[in-house]
């Protein structure tokens, strides 16, 4: 092909990716911070979408505080980008605890109103749910993390045991290499 016949190629799949990205963005609505409820809902747009494109349609939809809130974030770490830690810095950096409280009440005192459909009534009371129970839910995700952390220990337990017996075994069982391990170790034990 022609170099030129490159280039258009090039600029049309460029053309379709900015494209689709702005499609992304068109299904998220704008968000400034100012009401922690329509934070939340920004956020729970933004997850909607692939990894990716999150940040992206995130600079594109956010407006104010919000966005400048979460531009400075993105700069000081560009390095290593992590969508929860980001999510989480917005929650606190917008969101009191005051407005979960506010959530879990609005929850309480939801009724079917005269005349609203069931279906209406239940999607009401689904997404306050959801709202109220948010918090819980990150505690919970929390807690999981907090699980791996002690299965990893163990695991590492486990290997610096089985570690300890290879090279108890080196020790009674010289061979030429084991001759080293032997060395070093006892230089080791008697230095401390």
């Amino acid at each position: 092909m022609a170099d030129w016949q490159n280039c258009l190629t090039d600029h049309f799949e460029r053309q379709e990716a900015r494209t689709a990205l702005l499609d992304e963005a068109d299904k998220v609505s704008p968000c400034d911070g100012q009401d922690p409820g329509s934070v939340k809902q920004f956020l729970r747009e933004l997850e909607l979408l692939a990894l990716e494109h999150r940040v992206l349609v995130f600079d594109k939809r956010a407006r104010g505080s919000m966005l400048r809130t979460g531009m400075r974030w993105i700069q000081g770490h560009q390095d290593n980008p992590d969508w929860m830690a980001f999510k989480t810095h917005l929650l606190n950096s917008f969101v009191s605890a005051d407005a979960n409280n506010a959530r879990r009440i609005d929850l309480q005192r939801c009724t079917r109103q005269p005349g609203e459909s069931l279906l209406s009534y239940n999607r009401r009371f689904s997404e306050l749910a959801f709202a109220a129970s948010r918090p819980q839910q990150q505690r919970q995700e929390h807690t999981d993390v907090e699980k791996e952390v002690q299965i990893l220990k163990t695991q590492y337990g486990k290997l610096e045991a089985k570690l300890d017996r290879l090279l108890e075994f080196n020790i009674r069982n010289p061979t030429e290499r084991s001759i080293g391990f032997k060395r070093t170790l006892y230089e080791k034990d008697r230095f401390q």
